[in-house]
């Protein structure tokens, strides 16, 4: 994956350019095998291997390259996991689950990462999940090694993120399985949550926040087969919090409401219709503050649809035109920071959502 950034620093019109590039070679494996009735063992590793090359050229006034300005810089991560999991159904009404990780990184060490699950049927139709695990994260390479420009740069002083998580959740169905329906709380706290944000400077960075958690519940229906129809309905609200040195306060960036809805129809002929709709609520971001709980901005809440149609072609083909944010609802997704060219001075300003667009793709399958 590349990152091509082209900045014009000053009213002259000189900057510079930089190019990132980060590769990923990995590979995994893992054994699946039953020892006796009702159990099932997982055995596994994965293997990552991180490259990040890093060119930077300064321009001049005219656009073009300044010669003996070009300076290279890399880095290079390895994490290898190793992982095992047992499952155990003594009988139709219950199921236990425990899994261990264990993860040793090139830059944080190692790490073990254990998790429980419980499943009980007391009827056919009905499913109560309970599932606990510790949560990690290691700061990727750009977190770490992002070249340091007057809007942005990494962070090598990164720790890793550490936590538990846990949720429970009870799932029905109904009318032979032609409704589904989904209730699911969910509890997660978080030391040293990674977050983008700006410095004193304005210059975004990687920072790690003392402490992050979030409570909330999910909601979700799928209805159908019926009359070649599905409809599914997908809601969240989530509670979530930031904890610095000074204070507690929502989470930025983290809306309290999500909701998604699909309705797919098919037809006789091998066409099928999706429409979906995504309500996004209001964000909050509190710019270099670190001792408010009132927001300097808010990212508005927005409404977008989409709508895909697909058609086989000769059992291996696919044609799909997708269109998405169909009616070019304006939105705005993140805050950045903006320098004027002529004065020097630097603000944050909002980024706007992607407009309309249309693909066209077509696959073949085998």
């Amino acid at each position: 994956m590349d990152g091509y950034n082209y900045d014009r620093w000053n009213f002259n019109g000189t900057g510079a350019k930089t190019w990132v590039t980060n590769k990923v070679l990995g590979f995994e494996g893992d054994i699946d095998f039953k020892p006796f009735e009702g159990a099932n063992l997982l055995v596994g590793s994965e293997y990552k291997h991180y490259t990040w090359e890093n060119k930077n050229t300064d321009i001049d006034s005219f656009g073009a390259d300044v010669p003996g300005s070009t300076s290279n810089t890399s880095a290079r991560l390895h994490t290898l996991g190793i992982y095992g999991e047992a499952q155990y159904r003594p009988s139709e009404y219950i199921k236990g689950v425990a899994g261990v990780r264990h993860e040793d990184h090139s830059e944080f060490g190692t790490e073990d990462l254990p998790r429980f699950g419980l499943i009980v049927n007391p009827l056919d139709s009905t499913a109560v999940k309970f599932n606990y695990g510790k949560h990690f994260r290691a700061p990727t390479p750009n977190d770490l090694f992002w070249p340091a420009g007057p809007y942005t740069k990494g962070n090598p002083d990164l720790k890793p993120e550490t936590g538990w998580h846990f949720d429970a959740g009870v799932e029905q169905e109904l009318f032979d399985n032609r409704v589904f329906l989904s209730l699911t709380y969910f509890n997660w706290n978080l030391n040293d949550k990674i977050l983008w944000a700006p410095d004193s400077n304005w210059v975004w960075t990687p920072q790690n926040l003392d402490k992050a958690k979030a409570k909330g519940l999910e909601v979700g229906t799928k209805i159908g087969p019926f009359y070649d129809m599905t409809l599914a309905l997908d809601y969240t609200y989530t509670d979530a919090e930031e904890e610095n040195e000074f204070v507690t306060r929502r989470a930025t960036y983290t809306p309290e409401h999500l909701f998604r809805g699909n309705l797919t129809y098919w037809t006789s002929f091998g066409l099928t219709a999706t429409a979906t709709v995504r309500y996004v609520g209001d964000r909050y971001f509190y710019g270099t503050d670190k001792t408010t709980t009132d927001p300097v901005s808010t990212l508005d809440p927005y409404v977008t649809m989409d709508l895909r149609l697909e058609q086989r072609f000769f059992e291996n083909w696919l044609l799909s035109l997708e269109g998405n944010n169909l009616f070019n609802k304006s939105y705005d997704t993140f805050f950045g920071s903006f320098s004027d060219p002529v004065t020097g001075q630097t603000s944050s300003g909002k980024y706007p959502g992607s407009g309309r667009s249309v693909f066209l793709r077509a696959t073949y399958e085998f």
